[in-house]
């Protein structure tokens, strides 16, 4: 028997099997550029990647896209989450390969996360959709990270729920000895489902019936309250043994912190205060994200949709308000960076720098040229400034081609004194996104 260990992995963000613990629809056509298509609600199936996949849509109003799990759950149980949204979105579900009505798979590979990301893909231009906003939740939120920063170009929005941005053996280590009992009594249940060589359906119904009744309540902020709720929403969803196993091999300890910066997409990270998954690995997504907004929900765990419904609701409606708005984006962004320079950390700045970044501020004489000169300048001054608030006031975004002028005044506060500036930030929008290529502040009331 190996040790425990990676079982967290598994439960708390791939919702897989942990390592530790085992050895037709019609495409849209003829559209203008930038138009989208009215999608009919109904239960389809379509031939693409390869394979037959069934998908599904629901609801009226701006279209969100989900990202299934592919630790094995039929489209059912994300709906049995978001069926809410569909008062006020088109949710469109698939399910994964193997899974639910899409035709069986084919190798071990069609179990894993590229093989989600391509369905998603290939079902986006099925469609006859371009940049779509997208939601993954656990494990799926996970591969969000991967599918943002691989393909930027088809992301208007993303929506991680409940994921993270690494696990690592450490990150691993502490859960375990927080939750030993749990951690032993999950562990003895996926060893015994390895030994006994069940047939499929009846593996699945086992699984089921395990979720639902000790290991979902168990990451809920009260699992009493919480179990009637998760038999409501996932009674109709199918599980999979198969996959579980798949993806406690495929995803054991990972860190994907390193993608984050290169994501284009508006982002909303949403953890839960209750959550066996501590809330600063999801919302190490947000840090590393240029613009990304974090929500936290006190009364919740790793089910907020559920949980905190109306709250959950609200969050991602206001959120999808801004849906492909630049002007917003930017805002976003320039208030990522400073929240960072007011807790003394210029590298939010560095990283929406362009590396032909032009700087001028009323402490430096000459320019400074080129994002190389600028973080020795930034270094200077990193853990110097600590703010207690700060605004950013009457930001306006004005655009010509893929440039973006904004400006604002902005407002600190730190003890007894108060600055004023007059800023203007010069954007260009790249391939990684929206970046800085020109800053200028200056005092409001110079001395």
């Amino acid at each position: 028997m190996r040790k425990a260990g990676g079982w967290w992995v598994w439960m708390l963000v791939a919702l897989a099997v942990p390592a530790a613990v085992m050895a037709g629809g019609t495409p849209a056509s003829g559209l203008a550029p930038g138009q989208v298509p009215a999608l009919e609600n109904g239960a389809f199936t379509a031939e693409v990647a390869g394979h037959v996949m069934h998908y599904e849509v629901h609801g009226r109003g701006p279209i969100l896209m989900t990202l299934p799990n592919s630790w094995g759950l039929s489209l059912q149980g994300l709906r049995g989450l978001y069926r809410p949204l569909e008062e006020r979105f088109t949710l469109i579900y698939f399910d994964p390969r193997g899974m639910g009505g899409s035709r069986p798979r084919r190798t071990e590979e069609d179990m894993g996360l590229p093989a989600v990301r391509e369905d998603f893909d290939a079902l986006r231009k099925h469609l006859g959709l371009g940049k779509v906003a997208v939601i993954g939740w656990s494990n799926g939120a996970i591969n969000l990270i991967l599918l943002a920063s691989e393909k930027p170009d088809t992301l208007s929005s993303a929506i991680f729920l409940h994921g993270a941005a690494r696990l690592t053996e450490e990150d691993d280590k502490a859960m375990a000895k927080a939750r030993p009992e749990e951690f032993k009594r999950y562990g003895d249940f996926f060893q015994d489902m390895e030994k006994a060589h069940l047939y499929p359906e009846s593996a699945g119904l086992k699984v089921k019936n395990f979720y639902l009744d000790d290991a979902f309540p168990s990451m809920c902020a009260d699992p009493k309250t919480a179990k009637p709720l998760l038999r409501g929403a996932f009674k109709d969803a199918e599980f999979s043994w198969a996959h579980a196993r798949y993806s406690s091999r495929e995803l054991t300890a990972f860190d994907f912190r390193d993608r984050l910066p290169t994501i284009t997409a508006r982002c909303l990270v949403i953890a839960g205060a209750h959550d066996l998954l501590p809330v600063e690995l999801g919302q190490a997504i947000s840090d590393g994200v240029p613009g990304a907004a974090f929500r936290l929900f006190e009364h919740s765990g790793h089910f907020a949709p559920l949980e905190e419904p109306e709250a959950f609701s609200k969050a991602v409606e206001a959120f999808m308000a801004h849906d492909g708005d630049a002007e917003g984006q930017i805002v976003d962004i320039e208030r990522w960076a400073l929240d960072r320079w007011g807790n003394g950390n210029p590298s939010g700045f560095l990283e929406i720098a362009d590396p032909d970044v032009t700087y001028f501020d009323n402490m430096n004489e000459k320019r400074i040229d080129g994002k190389v000169a600028l973080t020795a300048y930034y270094e200077g001054l990193r853990g110097k400034i600590h703010l207690d608030s700060y605004e950013l006031i009457a930001p306006k975004v004005q655009f010509v081609g893929d440039v973006a002028v904004l400006t604002f005044n902005y407002a600190s506060r730190s003890g007894e004194k108060e600055s004023r500036w007059n800023c203007t930030e010069v954007y260009r929008h790249t391939v990684n996104g929206w970046r800085i290529l020109q800053t200028h502040w200056s005092p409001t009331r110079p001395k």
